[in-house]
């Protein structure tokens, strides 16, 4: 989460079991969010210092870094790009469409209340926005994915 210039607060990230979180604050001396688990949650830490010097002195662990950091950059241009369109519907139905498999199915690693705060809308409004996108049979939800139709 990061402060916003207004008081409030927005979500800049949802780190899932395995991921990482706050590199930025490898090359800055201060870092400007914070992070708060919402399950029971096991973190690890490492020394700035020290995991400096392991990726310097191991160049395939560097590039799997990078590889790392360049998804997470994709990922998260495609979500601005998401948050830019203006009706709910097409921006609930776009990142269904970034996320989708070739099943066009997706299965999201967050609660749908997440997704929606993730691309900028209201719970409610998302909710209500997938309840009208399936009375039109554009898409079904089942446990765990929601599928376009």
């Amino acid at each position: 989460m990061r402060n916003t210039i207004e008081g409030g607060q927005t979500l800049i990230y949802v780190a899932m079991a395995g991921e990482t979180l706050a590199e930025a604050s490898l090359f800055f001396d201060q870092y400007h969010c914070s992070a708060v688990a919402d399950s029971e949650s096991e973190i690890v830490t490492y020394r700035k210092s020290t995991l400096l010097a392991h990726l310097e002195q191991h160049p395939a662990a560097m590039k799997d870094f990078l590889k790392l950091f360049a998804g997470q950059v994709r990922d998260l241009r495609a979500i601005n790009e998401i948050k830019n369109i203006r009706a709910a519907k097409e921006r609930i139905l776009a990142f269904i469409r970034h996320g989708m498999n070739e099943h066009q199915e997706l299965h999201p690693e967050m609660s749908l209340k997440d997704v929606a705060y993730q691309i900028g809308l209201a719970h409610e409004t998302f909710y209500r926005e997938l309840k009208k996108l399936e009375q039109a049979k554009l898409l079904i939800r089942h446990d765990g994915y929601i599928k376009l139709l």
